[in-house]
Order: structure tokens, then sequence, then C-alpha cells
């Protein structure tokens, strides 16, 4: 336990930096401090975070802003704010948008580039809007009280009918559900509304509003659309910049290259079309990767080989000390210019990725650094400080678009996610890899469970990927509890199978999820060898750590019963269990234990020793009762049927609070704990709330799965 600083050590310490501490009485390190620092800007820190390496706020682009500050910044893009007083950066401030909407956000979200929810569809109307847009189709409404999208809005429509709506569905296009019947839309109608504005409907009949139209629009373009998206307002998708291009468009762009397109119907730009190359080589492309700039990927990975890698990486003045080249997953040996050895797969080089320790020593960047690498592309860097790799930077990009990145994103080469309509880094390293195994693989597939879209579809096994970024699917940017149940339960009923995979799995456990995606794809190149050649015992705790941290996805525990599984003397595959803990929701009884890890190595498949290890623990230890927990966003539960477990229950949702690019546990931040954690702790607020108010956020799983063993 550390001694106590005295006033006068404080107070060095911030001199030593030119800091003028102004604050005469020390109390601890939990203190709001007083000071002014070499610029002259007087704020306050705790002693705490003085020693983790925070300095002036102000300096930092962090202090508390003025309510002045708030309203200039408003003014400049024509807001109007109401508020007058300016508290903290997670109060809801009143404005008027340039459209004359007013509603609320927090500062943190405006930072953020977010601005009126209502022009950009990311919130709900007020009752008065809703009330105008049902008026102006003869629609009276007679709620008084709207909530949210799924708040059932009673109205009587132009016929007289009384009936209920939610503004969700109103948007979509349903209206009073007794003139639906009717026949308030015809054939003739819907021809008409076609013809009035140039179109040429090609359908022969009309069955209702979600019936497929085909069409001609006034340019000759070809299309398909439904008479609720038509009475909305959407149009030929080609004029308006969003459709597909024609067929011959495609086949031009293709031949212009001295490809032959083998496929002869276009669907959209994520459909797989079949190709001759230069070369000869047989193979797909979506139209998506062909105007990214992908061609043959056989051509490519022919391209691929030791020589081209020396060359590439002696450009940096790296050495490549391996001699074979399999493919841009197999893991190479690598020399950084500072003499430091390590092993990395020609995949993570290209996107980005170098020398740990280099990166771990050279971690802190100098803010001229990272500004001369944004105008080096092209962009401006409009932050006036860099903090770390996974703080927020402001950017405008060459197009003028206004965005903001991470350097950790930057540095692996994303740029402006306006300019870009493509999928993520992550989930585009996902789909590659899956379309070097299923070539017919699909990418941001709508017509699934429509209209959520499903980021990657091999429709030939029946799955589908989710790539899920922190930031992007947390509960402040509208995932909420259920989000990502929701998406696996819906392609559940549709026979398909869903793997959830959150951004910090992918960016830390690479290794772990694409051997984990192999064998549940039937692909796994891993060596086989069975339980009965492999001897069981007990292990250490540094052992058995040091083996889940590299092979299981979750990483340690907290096990008191820790079992090995040994081949020729090398640990292949680790057992473990502890009594039950309130993290999860259970409790510590007598005989009853909980099965916390199981894993093997990555590349080994040792088929029967789940079975052999489980078995060796019941004898051993003679539990009453063994229970364990299947991740939804990962398995169905197979392996625990196979051991004789019973299905006990379904658990609702976890959560996670978000540290920069990684989950943090729940248990960690429990109320009773906050006060200790949390700079800004109030006892009357919630977890959930206290957390907010500090900065975090949270994202939901997908649940689990509880089975049971009695003995």
């Amino acid at each position: 336990m550390g001694t106590r600083k005295s006033h006068e050590e404080v107070k060095i310490s911030f001199e030593n930096e030119g800091y003028i501490l102004l604050t005469e009485n020390y109390i601890n390190n939990k203190q709001k401090l007083e000071y002014l620092c070499p610029k002259g800007h007087r704020y306050s820190i705790t002693f705490h975070n003085w020693l983790r390496g925070n300095r002036c706020a102000v300096c930092a682009g962090l202090a508390k802003k003025t309510i002045e500050e708030v309203r200039n910044s408003f003014k400049e893009e024509g807001y109007t704010l109401l508020t007058n007083k300016y508290l903290n950066s997670k109060q809801k401030l009143e404005y008027i948008c340039p459209e004359g909407h007013k509603h609320s956000i927090r500062w943190n979200s405006w930072q953020l580039g977010q601005r009126c929810g209502i022009c950009f569809g990311t919130l709900p109307p007020s009752l008065e809007e809703i009330k105008k847009s049902f008026e102006e189709e003869g629609y009276k409404l007679l709620s008084t009280i709207y909530k949210n999208t799924k708040t059932k809005l009673e109205f009587i429509c132009s016929q007289g009918h009384i009936h209920k709506i939610a503004w969700d569905s109103w948007q979509q296009g349903q209206r009073c559900g007794k003139c639906f019947g009717s026949e308030k839309y015809t054939y003739k109608k819907v021809k008409e509304d076609f013809e009035r504005e140039g179109y040429t409907l090609l359908s022969k009949e009309y069955k209702n509003v979600f019936n497929k139209l085909e069409y001609i629009c006034p340019q000759g373009h070809n299309y398909y659309t439904i008479f609720t998206r038509w009475i909305r307002g959407h149009r030929c998708p080609y004029c308006s910049g969003n459709g597909k291009p024609p067929m011959e468009e495609v086949r031009k762009s293709f031949e212009s290259e001295g490809y032959i397109l083998l496929t002869e119907v276009y669907k959209n730009n994520r459909q797989n079309l079949k190709f001759i190359c230069p070369k000869g080589h047989e193979h797909f492309i979506s139209y998506n990767n062909w105007l990214s700039g992908q061609r043959c990927g056989i051509c490519y990975q022919n391209r691929i080989n030791i020589p081209l890698i020396q060359e590439e990486i002696k450009k940096e003045n790296y050495s490549l000390l391996s001699d074979v080249y399999k493919n841009a997953f197999d893991k190479l040996k690598f020399k950084c210019p500072e003499g430091h050895t390590f092993t990395m797969s020609w995949g993570n080089w290209q996107s980005g990725y170098r020398c740990k320790t280099c990166s771990i020593i050279n971690r802190t960047l100098s803010f001229e650094f990272v500004k001369k690498s944004f105008e080096g592309y092209g962009y401006t860097l409009l932050s006036e400080s860099y903090k770390d790799a996974f703080t927020y930077l402001k950017s405008l990009c060459p197009k003028e678009h206004i965005y903001y990145t991470k350097w950790n994103n930057w540095q692996q080469g994303c740029r402006c996610n306006i300019c870009s309509k493509h999928a993520s880094k992550g989930e585009q390293e996902i789909s590659d890899f899956i379309k070097s195994l299923f070539p017919n693989s699909e990418q941001r597939v709508r017509n699934i469970i429509p209209p959520q879209e499903l980021d990657i579809l091999i429709p030939t096994k029946n799955l589908a990927i989710e790539y899920c970024g922190l930031y992007w699917h947390s509960e402040n940017r509208g995932k909420d509890k259920n989000y990502h149940l929701n998406k696996l339960e819906q392609c559940q009923e549709r026979g398909i199978k869903l793997i959830t995979i959150f951004e910090d799995e992918w960016l830390y456990k690479k290794d772990i999820v694409l051997s984990r995606l192999k064998q549940i794809l039937g692909c796994s190149d891993a060596k086989t060898f069975y339980a009965r050649n492999c001897a069981i015992g007990e292990i250490d705790t540094k052992t058995k750590d040091i083996f889940l941290e590299g092979n299981h996805l979750q990483g340690k525990d907290s096990s008191s019963i820790r079992l090995g599984a040994f081949f020729d003397g090398e640990l292949v595959s680790v057992m473990t269990f502890s009594k039950g803990n309130i993290a999860k929701g259970s409790s510590s009884k007598e005989g009853v234990y909980e099965l916390s890890r199981f894993c093997s190595i990555s590349d080994y498949r040792v088929v029967g020793i789940a079975s052999k290890l489980l078995t060796y623990f019941i004898k051993g230890f003679k539990p009453k009762e063994v229970f364990s927990y299947a991740d939804r966003r990962w398995s169905d539960g197979n392996l625990y049927k196979k051991l004789d477990f019973k299905l006990e229950h379904y658990t609702q949702p976890n959560y996670w609070y978000i540290q920069k690019d990684k989950r943090i546990h729940r248990f960690n931040f429990r109320k009773s704990e906050l006060s200790k954690k949390l700079d800004n702790f109030d006892s009357t607020l919630t977890e959930w709330e206290n957390m907010q108010n500090n900065g975090y956020d949270r994202i939901w799983d997908c649940g689990n799965i509880k089975f049971i063993r009695s003995a």
C-alpha cells in the first residue's frame, strides 16, 4: 500500500512541469486540486489522474465549455441554442435547427458530429409533426401522447374508420387497416400514379402495397419497387444515384480491362459475378469490390510470393525471416528496424500492423506527426490536440466532409466514412477470409430479415456473420438490449445460423476467431488426434492463464479446478471449474460447480477430449451437479448436448461497458464499487446513469443458454 503524499510533495510534482498548485490543503488523491498550467489556464484535477498522466484539460481540449462557446458552435451551423445554462457534456441542450425543428442533444453527441435527429431521420418527430403528416392524407390523429416509434396512435381515416397504427408502420407506407382490405388501391389507380410521373408500369396486376411492381423510368431504367415505397416518394434508384448500373455498363467495365463477364443477369452490387480474367482464370467478384479496385483473386494470390513480400517490407527497413508463403492468413516471421523479431500474417501487414514492441514504446505520438499524416492524404485535422490512439479526432476530408475518426483506425487505412459506402475494415477482412473459402458468399444482404442487413451470408452453409463495431453497436447509438438477440432469432426462424463477432474479439483474438469460424464451417485444417492418446492432470494457475489467453475468446478465468490434457508432453486442451459466482447471477453451493472454460490449441482438433476431461473431473471431485453457459453469439450448445447436459433456460442478454476499443465486464462497475472508480458519482442515480455521466457507453450481446448435468 502506497504512502499518502504530503501537500509539499504534490506541489513539487506540479511545479516540476511548470504548473502552479493553487489548492493549499491536500487531503487525498481523489480530491480536486486547482492549478494554473504553463499557458495560464485555471482548472482542477485529482492527483490520481495527475499520476496517470492527465494534464491541463483546457490545453487538451477536454475542459468544460462555457455557455457562450457552446452557443457559438451551434450558431456556426445555423442552429439556435435555447438552453441558457451549460452544466456538463451529458446535459440535454435544447435547440432549433435551420429547418425549424425543436429538439435536444448532448454536447458530447454534438462534438461527435450528430445534428438534428429529425432532419437526419435518427429521432422521432414531435406529436405536432405526426399530426400534420396524418392530416396531409385526410387522417385525423386522436392520440394526445406519443412516446416512441412503436407507440400505437389512434386515428380516424378519410372513410371514417377508427384504427391504430405505429409511427414506424406509417412511415413504411401502411395506412388504415380496414381501407387496405378494400378497393382503395386498384391496378388502374396505381398505373395512373406511375404514368403521371412519366413512368411505365410493366407489371400486369396489383395485389397489395407490398407486392413487387416492375417499371421503366423516364430515362429508360428498368427496376422494381413496392407501392408502399412509391407513395413514400422513392423513385428510380439509378437516377437518384443509389441504384445498380445497367448490365451493359457493368459488362463494358469488365471488358475494358480484358475480362470476360460470364454472369448474364445483374441483380445488385453485392452479387458475385462470374468472370474469366485476361490470364484465363475463372473466378467471382462483386461489383462493389470491382469498383474499389479488386480484380482476379487467383492472379493476386499467384502474385504474392516471398520475393514480393521482401521487396514491400524492405521499403520500411523490415526483414523477412520466413522462407515459405502459403496465404494471407499464414503467420510469417519478421524483424523490425530496431531488431525486434515477431510473427504476423501478410494480411495483418497489409492492414497496417507493424512491430508490437515498437508500437508500445512509441505509443504516444506528437500532435504534429498526426497532423502531417492527415495532410499527406489531403485531409485537414480540425482537432487542436492529440491524446491517444483511441480518442476521436475531428477531420475534414478532401471532399469537405467533416467526420470523426481515431488514430487507431486512421493508421490502419480507414478514411472518410461519408465518402466510403463500403463495409468497415474488420467486416471487410472477415468477408475476404470467407470468400477465400466460399467464393459465392455475399455481403450486406437485406433479403433474409428485411429491412435488417446481414454483413456476410454463406448461402451454401445457411450461415451468416455479423461484425459489430463497439461504437456503432452500442446502446447510445440506438442498439438496445434486444437488438442483437432479435437479429439472431429472426435468422433462426429462417433456418440461418448467425455468428455475432464483436470488434475487440477481431482486434485482439483474430487467430482464435479465424480458427472457430473454420471449425464451424467445416473447413478446419487443424491437426487431428484422439483423446485416448492424451494424459489428463491438474495444472497450475499460471499455465492455465497463459493457455486460455492464447486459445479462448474470453481469456483467463478465476477457476479453482484446472485440468489439462497432454499429448506427447504438450498441453493441448484445458477445462476449468469453479463455484458459482454473483458475476454470472449464481451463488456458491456445496457440490455444485460451473464448467467455466474449455478449449484446445487452435491448430489442433482433439477428438473426444471434452468428454475425457469432464469424466476425470466427475470421478475425482464427485460433484452433485455441473452447470455451464453457451454464448449464443457463437454456439447453440451442441457440445453440451453431447456431454449429456440438459438445457435449463435461456438467459437475458448481457452488457459490457466500452473502454476505448475493449469491452469491460459489468461486474467491475457494480454500483457498490462506482464511488471508488468514478470521478463524478451520485448515489441517487443508477449504475447506468452514473456510468453515462462519466462518458461510458455499453453494448449488449445475445444472451447465453444455461445447461445442467446431474452427477
